[in-house]
């Protein structure tokens, strides 16, 4: 049992010769359990992986951004330890867990392609929107955009705030997007698209155009390693795969990270 301060991991681990690790990062309110079949998965191709459970709200709820910045350096911080030793590292990543997974790939200049799906908008706008609001009021009767306004920050402030933390990768990476994601709205997503290819001629687009938030994430946690494995995957579509028998004696291993005592901001 843990407290909601930490970022809890789960470890699994593939043949002993495993010489790649792929750190899996789950969405806001995410489970350990929803990326557990692609972290099997990715022990049948050799490599070990990481899942890190980034499930706590007061990422958000608190209104304070330096959350979110303190809780990606303690993620970056675990995956630079977990690395050591090997010789290929590859981040993944659904929703918030994909700008997290983003910004860790950012710390690994030789990183295999990234792949993160259901995100690339603009996080300020995201936080400020109603529809997100409304979802996030359902589940825990909080506003975050009034969160954040009671400490005086506004879209401005956040964008300044979070400006290093919304520059994507200078390395490769896949984008998977739904069509009809009301909170990673395509069109939103495509200004920052065309941003990041300003200084990053290698990013690619897979597109469900009927999914919606919640399907893109279902979808790009069911097809991770088709898409990063398979050159040839286009569409975010469900796969049978033989690899569950295969990876079905890896060992998992539970841990967790303290979030530090200090309130002094962590640098990304």
């Amino acid at each position: 049992m843990t407290t909601k301060d930490d970022v809890n991991f789960y470890r699994f681990d593939g043949a002993r010769d495993a010489h790649k690790l792929a750190g899996l990062v789950t969405g806001f309110g995410g489970r350990a359990s929803d990326l557990e079949q692609a972290a099997l998965d990715f022990t049948a191709y050799g490599y070990d992986s990481i899942i890190y459970e980034v499930n706590d709200p007061e990422i958000f709820l608190s209104g304070d951004p330096q959350v979110l910045l303190e809780t990606t350096a303690r993620v970056a911080d675990d995956f630079h330890k977990q690395a050591i030793g090997y010789d290929a590292v590859r981040l993944v990543g659904v929703s918030l867990g994909g700008a997290i997974a983003a910004n860790v790939q950012k710390q690994f200049p030789d990183a295999e392609r990234g792949f993160f799906g259901a995100t690339g908008a603009n996080a300020p706008d995201i936080m400020m929107s109603g529809w997100f609001n409304n979802l996030v009021y359902a589940r825990y009767h909080k506003n975050i955009r009034r969160a954040f306004e009671r400490n005086g920050f506004d879209r401005d402030t956040l964008n300044d705030t979070w400006s290093e933390f919304q520059k994507a990768p200078d390395t490769p990476f896949t984008l998977a997007l739904g069509g009809l994601d009301r909170i990673v709205r395509r069109d939103h997503a495509q200004k920052n698209i065309d941003a990041w290819r300003q200084y990053n001629s290698d990013i690619k687009v897979i597109e469900s155009p009927t999914s919606n938030h919640g399907a893109t994430i279902r979808r790009f946690n069911h097809t991770i390693v088709d898409i990063a494995l398979n050159p040839r995957s286009n569409r975010l579509i469900r796969r049978l795969s033989p690899l569950a028998d295969m990876a079905a004696s890896a060992k998992s291993r539970f841990r967790s990270i303290k979030r530090p005592a200090s309130n002094t901001a962590l640098a990304v």
